[in-house]
């Protein structure tokens, strides 16, 4: 097994002055399902998801990080993609002495190209994934429910609920979402996407097996083919940055800003230009996205997106 690639001081380092996380003695030195909490909410609220860094890179140059990649990304808060902010928070996790392990998901019924942790502790196991949408923002879901189908969880933006399944003939989970009433997307955006009789939509599924960070790099040659043939994933020709700063959305997709306070109340905003657009993502984003970055990647996406009929390409 590769050796983990933060220490013990980098990760306590790390967690006070990049996430702005003061822990005390006792939460420094002994696991505890609190502190996980704080610090998987104070790593979706400082470190972005963001497609930024692929888009503004050439298609065919397209690659998956290597590992140093991966903790530099991490360490300066560049955020990235599922397999970064998932491999590198695995190791963060790690060093503050959680057993946890890497698990691969099936997200939109597309190939294996989601990472995601699972933490043991006190004789259960936690889900821990900070992807586009984490399921972590409001509460931890806990793996070892009662039943084929797990409470139903609301995480700042839409309600999520796991259901026991046989994923590749192995006891796994499928993850299912829907949109809450006063969600940050208008209910049936997703309009592609299935719904059962209840409004819920299927996102993605992953037997419960545990992988070697060596067995998540041998598959990421699916990681690779969606970096580089968009038609895998889509979301890899557009601009889409979020975080949740205390558990609420801040987004920046494709042109629109959207927006979740502490209330829960939405504000959406269309931007109506290019250099507004790139303006919104450094108010948005400056403070860990390098504005040559944010430009870069604006100029790619207005040349391939299908853009509003009033959006000024200057």
């Amino acid at each position: 097994m590769a050796p983990n690639m933060l220490t013990k001081a980098e990760a306590l380092h790390y967690i006070t002055s990049s996430l702005r996380l003061a822990l005390n003695p006792a939460e420094q030195d002994a696991p505890s399902l609190s502190t996980l909490h704080k610090i998987c909410q104070a790593f979706i609220a400082e470190v972005p998801y963001s497609t930024l860094a692929i888009i503004n890179t050439p298609m065919k140059q397209r690659r998956v990080p290597t590992l140093e990649e991966i903790k530099q990304q991490g360490l300066t808060k560049q955020g990235g993609m599922c397999y970064e902010m998932n491999v590198f928070l695995h190791w963060l996790l790690l060093a503050m002495g959680y057993e946890v392990h890497l698990l691969m998901a099936r997200s939109f019924s597309v190939d294996y190209t989601h990472p995601l942790n699972t933490v043991r502790l006190d004789g259960k196991y936690y889900m821990v994934d900070c992807g586009p949408f984490p399921c972590m923002t409001e509460h931890l879901i806990c793996l070892d429910f009662a039943g084929d189908e797990s409470p139903v969880i609301l995480q700042s933006i839409w309600e999520v609920q796991l259901r026991r399944r046989l994923i590749d003939g192995v006891p796994g989970f499928a993850g299912y979402f829907r949109w809450t009433p006063n969600s940050s997307f208008p209910l049936g955006r997703h309009h592609t996407l299935p719904l059962d009789k209840d409004g819920w939509a299927l996102f993605f599924e992953y037997a419960f097996v545990f992988r070697s960070l060596e067995e998540i790099q041998q598959m990421s040659v699916a990681i690779q083919s969606s970096y580089q043939d968009v038609t895998v994933s889509p979301v890899l020709n557009r601009i889409f940055c979020c975080r949740y700063p205390k558990g609420r959305l801040q987004l920046v997709r494709n042109t629109t800003l959207w927006q979740e306070n502490e209330p829960r109340i939405r504000s959406i905003k269309d931007t109506k230009s290019k250099a507004e657009l790139v303006e919104t993502l450094v108010e948005q984003f400056g403070d860990v996205l390098d504005r040559g970055l944010i430009e870069g990647a604006v100029e790619y996406y207005v040349t391939v997106a299908k853009l509003p009929e009033d959006f000024v390409l200057h």
